[in-house]
């Protein structure tokens, strides 16, 4: 192996065996690219470049600090960073933000009649089909899980009138959609077709407020304000 700047170069020096790189037989020098197999005699061996294995243990890391294990969105910590950053640029720029803070309605009758598995279950559902409205890539809002049933959309960029709207496609998804549960223990039917709402409060930021605790606990109102009219429901 001969390193040359920043290729690493594999030679065989006439070995009887041969040495090899993805099943082909080196009939002289063979740069080696990250991920590529190597065959020296019996020994098998894989090669990475240091920059991958780096970038590797980074990401699993950074999932490990950053993203909820039950439902694959970002957790609190990542929420709370991501909206302190993005209410800088908003005081800096002069745009305007908003926030959609949800919950799912009623959900601890889900885990006491179907069990903690079955609740599980329509946590992960319920936000995929939360994100498949919110969407994904540059530019689009950023969804995550606070903890418990609660989850929240941070809104860069928009109105009121337009997480408004958001949040009225993501209350109508969850409606209409058919979570299939397993059924309890004893019950002959082996799965149920369970309903389940969610309950959003909507909330902008304004010069009055201070910071993103404010910004929160003003959308923590408006659900609270959709809970107690009936659930099911937009408030903003």
């Amino acid at each position: 192996v001969v390193v040359d700047g920043a290729q690493v170069l594999l030679r065989d020096l006439g070995s009887a065996n041969g040495s090899y790189v993805q099943d082909v037989r080196l009939t002289g020098p063979r740069q080696l690219r990250d991920g590529d197999r190597v065959r020296l005699g019996s020994v098998l061996l894989k090669f990475y470049e240091h920059q991958s294995v780096d970038a590797a243990l980074h990401d699993r890391v950074y999932r490990m600090a950053m993203v909820d294990t039950g439902t694959g969105l970002y957790n609190r910590r990542y929420l709370n960073e991501t909206l302190r950053r993005e209410l800088r640029q908003t005081r800096q720029g002069g745009r305007p933000m908003a926030v959609v803070s949800f919950d799912l309605d009623r959900f601890k009758s889900v885990n006491d009649t179907h069990g903690h598995a079955a609740g599980d279950l329509v946590l992960r559902e319920c936000a995929a089909v939360v994100s498949a409205v919110v969407g994904s890539g540059p530019g689009a809002p950023t969804l995550g899980r606070l903890g418990g049933e609660e989850f929240l959309v941070l809104m860069p960029g928009a109105t009121l009138h337009t997480a408004r709207d958001l949040a009225e496609r993501m209350r109508a998804a969850v409606a209409t959609h058919t979570f299939v549960l397993p059924a309890s223990q004893g019950d002959a039917r082996g799965i149920v077709a369970h309903r389940q709402t969610i309950s959003l409060g909507v909330a902008e930021w304004t010069s009055a407020m201070l910071d993103a605790s404010d910004l929160l606990d003003a959308a923590d109102r408006r659900l609270y304000q959709a809970k107690h009219e009936g659930r099911d429901r937009v408030c903003c």
